[in-house]
């Protein structure tokens, strides 16, 4: 959809979004455990009642040694890990463009620390799809391959046929 802003009527660039509505609810679960795995890391009783639930593959009892002065390191550590990725998470909500085309290069969100891609370096486009995931592939001449997950499914099967066709343009030949 061209930009409403944009007066010259040109097309908006491609690009393929984040699904914002499973980084959504993945965001939301991972900051209700970042909060509770920071309690428990200062609550020895709070620790101990959740290392003790009969849950299947309980591994926080495996966690219990690395307790000192009334801290759980591993745990805090774990806690960390998780804001990480929840920050992480969070600018891919805010910002949710995961890639689009500018000129002939590919760019990546800055979460995903990738460089720009010149878009005739790719040998292949591809999006992996079933009923709940999502992803755009991405093969370059030299091997290298990036997958962008938790894409939106439309948009990235829109980007791939985008791609290919430019990929399929003829080069000037040089008569």
């Amino acid at each position: 959809m061209p930009d409403p802003s944009d007066s010259t009527g040109a097309p908006a660039p491609p690009e393929v979004a984040f699904d914002t509505g499973c980084l959504g609810c993945l965001l939301v679960v991972m900051l209700f455990s970042g909060c509770l795995f920071a309690i428990a890391a200062f609550d020895a009783q709070l620790f101990t009642e959740l290392a003790d639930s009969p849950a299947p593959r309980n591994w926080l009892s495996a966690l219990a040694p690395f307790r000192s002065g009334g801290v759980n390191i591993a745990v805090l550590l774990l806690v960390a890990y998780i804001g990480w990725e929840a920050i992480r998470m969070a600018r891919k909500f805010v910002d949710p463009r995961a890639v689009w085309i500018e000129s002939e290069t590919i760019r990546f969100h800055p979460s995903l620390r990738q460089p720009p891609m010149p878009l005739a370096s790719l040998v292949d486009v591809s999006h992996d799809a079933d009923d709940i995931r999502s992803s755009l592939v991405l093969r370059q001449a030299n091997g290298r391959r990036v997958e962008v997950a938790m894409v939106d499914h439309e948009a990235a099967a829109a980007f791939v046929g985008e791609v290919e066709r430019r990929l399929s343009r003829d080069p000037p030949s040089a008569a």
